[in-house]
């Protein structure tokens, strides 16, 4: 969907969860692309497909999505199964999928971050870690707020909440979602 408004499908996926936690005992994957509006239907409709067969394999039995944001579309290139373990390789497996309470985490916070947090910083925290550089929790934390105030200290506990979720793809998912996850109606 095209960047103005491809945060209506993340808000389609958290209004799905939100729904959907009340139809236990059925359990449900999905995968959303968010790309231009001009990439080839057929291959975000394939990816979108093979990121809910990544949620069902990573997530197990249990309520999961995956996502991939694109900023120009590009066959991913590979078999999507490397691309997931090459692109979340730092996590060490975790958090390569969202299941609701994520979701909600990161839906519930973004604005806030996007206030509070350097997206500069955050890039070059993201490439360091993807480049296998290795960063403290707490350090990071400190180094991507901007301003010492009363909100920091909101702004690192949110993050340190996403982060015991998902471990250090917190900060990728954070950058990738940036422009489309809290995002008012």
């Amino acid at each position: 969907m095209g960047r103005e408004c491809a945060w209506l499908g993340w808000k389609a996926l958290l209004a799905f969860y939100r729904e959907a936690a009340n139809w236990a005992p059925l359990t449900y994957s999905g995968g959303v692309v968010f790309c231009h509006r001009n990439a080839p239907i057929h291959s975000a409709k394939r990816l979108a497909s093979d990121l809910t067969d990544q949620a069902k394999d990573r997530g197990g039995r249990g309520n999961f999505a995956a996502y991939q944001a694109l900023e120009s579309f590009d066959a991913i290139g590979q078999d999507i199964d490397d691309f997931m373990r090459d692109r979340y390789r730092f996590t060490e497996g975790r958090g390569i999928v969202l299941g609701f309470p994520e979701i909600a985490c990161i839906e519930g916070n973004m604005e806030h971050w996007r206030e509070t947090l350097s997206k500069r910083k955050l890039h070059s925290l993201v490439t360091n870690l993807m480049r296998g550089g290795k960063v403290d929790r707490d350090t990071a934390i400190a180094q991507l707020l901007e301003f010492k105030n009363a909100a920091s200290e909101n702004t690192a506990e949110s993050i340190r909440a996403l982060h015991g979720m998902v471990g250090g793809a917190a900060f990728l998912h954070i950058l990738e979602l940036w422009d489309y996850a809290g995002i008012a109606l």
